[in-house]
């Protein structure tokens, strides 16, 4: 059983969602991916900015961050509150 089997899912719309009723502005996200084995879609990537977006923010960018040892892509996305 490797660390990530044991490791809680991280609720990402729900933390979203408490940023923003807190009266922040700014929310930030360190996603990580599994090893890039092939190119093709990313749906928990999507479904995190889904996520993210549906609790009211709006992706501004994204950043690449260096991969970690497995080679698992790491990116930083910065979310702004819409409207």
């Amino acid at each position: 059983m490797g660390i990530f089997k044991s490791a809680t899912p991280v609720d990402f719309g729900q933390q979203a969602n408490q940023r923003r009723q807190g009266g922040h502005h700014v929310h930030t996200v360190i996603w990580q991916g599994p090893p890039a084995t092939s190119l093709g879609s990313m749906d928990a990537l999507s479904d995190v900015v889904e996520a993210v977006e549906q609790a009211g923010w709006r992706l501004e960018r994204s950043e690449p961050l260096d991969r970690d040892q497995a080679g698992r892509p790491t990116l930083l996305l910065l979310f702004r509150a819409a409207g």
